[in-house]
């Protein structure tokens, strides 16, 4: 898309085959860099592929393997040696709070670090930093942030969330914005706001509640008439409009996270 918008082209109005055609010429090198670029990254101390790779000592043989083997977290392949992978965005590996940090498997030896930059709406660049025996973690967004207030302690919770993976549902009811929705995989049912509610699913929806100190930065999603979805030390939750200082904004909805991956 982006070379698209350099060559000032629209790919919506034009036949595939002719798109690929203006964009090979006039970005074979650049598609020539990129097909070079091999799968899979060994060093002397870890393996990085972008999905998964099935056995430590023979890889890469199997496209479809390396480049989109879905929930690698939920196999069973253990590893002597480090392997980091991205791919599937781990907080579809959370069913509680959603959580766009890295996750670490000791038991198995496993990094999976895609914070859903991007095909998430509330997504997020994670980084992972290995020096000598430390390991460290930073992350990047674009989204707007707000300060908070004044503290917040929503005290004892049981959180629940939506993935994408497991989006279904069936809506029983509706009053004002929101609707009263039933979903199968987390056997109950609730009131969602009605941003969240496509097409029969529910996605990147949370009940939890955010804590958060005064004078801390928040990531801003969405804006939901006197709650604010907000990210925090990369995840998400709800806080009170009023115990945020919020930026301008003409639309007091923001737009709604994409329910694709």
């Amino acid at each position: 898309m982006e070379m698209a918008e350099t060559l000032g082209i629209d790919p919506a109005g034009m036949e595939m085959d002719e798109f690929c055609h203006r964009i090979r010429q006039a970005f074979l090198p650049e598609l020539q860099f990129l097909a070079d670029l091999p799968h899979v990254l060994v060093s002397p101390d870890r393996i990085y592929a972008h999905a998964a790779i099935m056995d430590e000592e023979h890889f890469g043989s199997d496209f479809r393997e390396v480049m989109t083997t879905p929930f690698f977290l939920h196999t069973d392949k253990r590893f002597s040696k480090p392997v980091v992978v991205g791919h599937m965005p781990v907080s579809e590996y959370r069913n509680r709070v959603i959580d766009f940090s890295p996750v670490f498997d000791p038991a198995r030896n496993i990094w999976s670090i895609d914070g859903g930059n991007v095909v998430k709406r509330s997504g997020q660049l994670n980084a992972v930093i290995f020096q000598g025996r430390n390991v460290t973690t930073v992350s990047a967004d674009d989204l707007e942030q707000a300060v908070v207030l004044k503290d917040t302690d929503p005290g004892v919770q049981i959180p629940f969330a939506m993935s994408w993976n497991h989006r279904d549902i069936s809506v029983l009811d509706h009053a004002g914005e929101q609707s009263l929705v039933h979903s199968d995989w987390l056997r109950r049912s609730f009131w969602v706001p009605d941003a969240f509610v496509q097409s029969g699913s529910v996605s990147e929806y949370t009940n939890y509640r955010m804590p958060a100190q005064a004078g801390e930065r928040v990531s801003v999603v969405l804006r939901c008439q006197d709650q604010v979805l907000v990210k925090h030390n990369s995840v998400l939750g709800w806080m009170e409009a009023e115990a945020l200082a919020l930026p301008e904004s003409e639309d007091n909805d923001t737009e709604q996270e994409p329910a694709g991956m």
